[in-house]
């Protein structure tokens, strides 16, 4: 027995493991009061989902095996009347199964109330915490029995508050069924003080605060998962419990020109050099044109808004250099570019190797050898755009390195020019080139790409969301912040107001989605699917409502609602949503435990847990179908096409698309996002 909590007056869940499932859901339950009274057990529901495979050797090539899981049966027991506030309950069921539960609503946790277990934004206006449930077999949780009010309690469990329990959704597919709302925007931001929802006969949320202290909680653990990430990063003992030695990979000249493919293991290890900042990309070590969008989305954040970042405020390598912590780790991000540029201006489109990583172990471990794939406009393009971003930046704290980075972004836009970059790497460039130099050829080249793509520049070939895989090939369409640091320097522009028009359309409907297409508040619009971080890395649907909120000029009505879409999207992935899972390692109450990220599954057998800081991907739409992940599969009751999509997920570290992560689809736009909810409203 793992667990027990009501989930409702009505309805007790207990989750066991390692048993028999369907053993246990149609044997004989009992449920007896501390008087002797029976509470009749109308009917008895199963939910069964992996929780783990932990049959794994660690070290290069060691043994390991994907269909030996851990696997908990949630058993739902809907009871014919309400358990009551306070109680003494034996549980008795098939199995030997024997529990003996002190049920006080005050202090035993439901389930049944999902909300941000790391805190709440003490700058938004709108917070909510949810009530839904999903019983397996026993379809949606029923909220006929649940009270009009809930009530707020304080560390000693006193009522501080109350606030009322509302109809959200009388039918959310996502979650199954019906969802209610507790409207939390009255709540007093308080530092050092958490407090709980109380259902009268239910139970009690998580914890949770509205403080400055959780916002910047929040921001730490998920930046210092960058830096628990970095490629060749030195974590020693000083900067983080998970701590390792630097990962030197070998690094060849290779001219692949196709980086989604691995080189031939026959490939020249020739021309070795050193390759020392970067990230690792997922449960993997490549490098690939998609991780410059790392630095892009950490200094975007420091464009919206520097005031709330400061130097020491990471604990990292670089901290006491005199440069703000958020902008040394975008540097970080900055680095491999410089690395893999050639002396003329070309950069290459980042690192491979001939396979995927065999087995578990510790990145500094890794024997694989690595090629640089060959030279690339549109990356080039895009590496001149982070150099030019990056010298302005760090020009107040270091003159030698932003003329270092100014040359380079120089040479690689004569590179990218001269090779037919895409118009969008080709704006972004040009247009940083621009705000850094303010010399008239980059503005004219920026005015001259605008022109040729249509009537709307940029907004004819536009990433309304942000970009995907593809798009780092082509170079065609347009990010937001491409357009910015044009505006930027020449704030009276035609071009301006297009954009003004473009943006806050964009950002208007993000709003609207936000509210009316899914009952747990996010962006994401409907039509797309909970795959690969799309149903949990929500801030990927707002780049518009950053962009508008950089080009200014908007009412401070404007700015709050702006900056509360942001803060919902935080919510949801923290826990506001449909599983009430934190969808980041190390943070909240219920946050995911086997991320498919090698580090973390060393930590993992040597007791010390995940690495913090992880996103992953979480549901997917779609099944599965590599051999590795059936057994995951096949482990759901009911079957995984038959669950509402925000339950086909299984915290496994077998199934990429649940558990596994990439920098630049899910890590740095969490850090882009709580990064921007670290200041308040500009």
């Amino acid at each position: 027995m793992r667990e027990v909590h009501a989930c409702a007056p009505d309805v007790l869940q207990v989750t066991l493991t390692a048993g028999n499932g369907p053993a246990w859901q149609s044997g004989k339950w009992t449920v007896t009061r501390a008087n002797s009274a029976q509470i009749a057990v109308r009917s008895v529901h199963r939910d069964s989902v992996a929780v783990g495979a932990p049959d794994y050797q660690i070290g290069f090539g060691k043994p390991y095996r994907d269909d030996v899981l851990n696997v908990d049966h949630r058993i739902y027991l809907a009871l014919a009347e309400p358990i009551g506030n306070l109680e003494i309950l034996r549980i008795q069921g098939p199995q030997g199964t024997n529990i003996l539960l002190p049920f006080n609503d005050r202090y035993l946790e439901t389930p049944a109330i999902h909300l941000n277990q790391a805190g709440y934004n003490p700058h938004a206006t709108r917070r909510y915490a949810y009530i839904s449930g999903w019983m397996g077999d026993g379809g949606s949780l029923p909220l006929t029995r649940f009270p009009a009010t809930a009530e707020i309690l304080d560390d000693s469990r006193a009522v501080i508050g109350t606030a009322p329990i509302t109809e959200r959704s009388a039918m959310d597919p996502e979650a199954g069924g019906e969802v209610k709302q507790i409207d939390l925007s009255s709540v007093t931001p308080a530092e050092k003080t958490t407090f709980r929802l109380r259902i009268p006969g239910v139970g009690v949320s998580w914890p949770t605060s509205v403080s400055q202290a959780s916002a910047l909680h929040s921001f730490y653990i998920v930046t210092r998962g960058l830096f628990h990430n970095r490629w060749a990063g030195d974590l020693k003992p000083q900067f983080t419990e998970w701590s390792r030695p630097p990962d030197y990979h070998h690094v060849y000249t290779g001219e692949l020109a196709d980086f989604v493919k691995l080189f031939p293991a026959d490939t020249p290890r020739t021309a070795e050099r050193r390759l020392t900042g970067g990230y690792h990309d997922a449960g993997d070590f490549e490098q690939r044109p998609m991780s410059t969008v790392v630095p892009q989305l950490l200094m975007r954040a420091l464009e919206l808004n520097a005031k709330p970042f400061t130097d020491r405020q990471l604990n990292i390598p670089e901290s006491g250099n005199g440069i703000p912590d958020l902008l040394d780790e975008a540097l970080w991000g900055v680095v491999p570019w410089e690395q893999l540029q050639e002396s003329d201006g070309g950069v290459r489109l980042g690192v491979q190797s001939n396979r995927h990583p065999w087995g578990f172990y510790l990145a500094n471990e890794d024997p694989l050898p690595y090629w640089t794939f060959s030279r690339d406009a549109n990356t080039s393009a895009r590496a001149a755009g982070i150099f030019a971003q990056a010298a302005r930046l760090v020009s107040p704290y270091d003159k030698a390195r932003s003329a270092a980075l100014k040359q380079r972004a120089v040479k690689a836009w004569s590179y990218a020019d001269a090779n037919q970059a895409g118009n969008g790497g080709r704006l972004y460039a040009a247009g940083e080139l621009y705000r850094l130099t303010g010399l008239q050829i980059y503005k004219d080249a920026f005015e001259r790409v605008w022109r040729s793509i249509g009537p709307y520049g940029a907004f004819n070939e536009f990433a309304p969301y942000q970009l995907s895989q593809s798009d780092y090939k082509t170079g065609k369409r347009s990010m937001s912040d491409y357009v910015e640091a044009y505006i930027a320097a020449s704030p009276a522009s035609e071009i301006k107001t297009v954009a003004v028009t473009w943006f806050t359309k964009y950002a208007d409907e993000a709003l609207k989605r936000m509210e009316t297409e899914h009952a747990y508040r996010n962006p994401r619009p409907a039509k797309y699917p909970m795959d690969w971080g799309q149903g949990t890395t929500m801030v990927r649907f707002l780049d518009t409502v950053i962009a508008r909120m950089q080009l200014g000029g908007l009412s401070p009505q404007q700015k709050q609602q702006y900056f509360d879409a942001l803060s919902l999207a935080a919510d949801y992935v923290l826990g506001a949503n449909p599983a009430g899972l934190v969808y980041i390692t190390g943070l909240g109450s219920r946050p995911v435990e086997e991320p498919l990220h090698l580090d973390s599954l060393v930590f993992i057998k040597r007791g010390k847990g995940p690495m913090p800081g992880i996103p992953v991907f979480g549901p997917t739409a779609t099944a599965p179908k590599a051999a590795y992940t059936l057994p995951v599969v096949a482990a759901f009751y009911p079957a995984f096409a038959q669950r509402p999509e925000a339950f086909r997920y299984a915290d496994v570290r077998s199934v990429p698309h649940f558990n596994e992560f990439s920098v630049w689809e899910t890590q740095a736009p969490e850090v882009e996002l709580f990064a921007i909810l670290l200041g308040a409203p500009l």
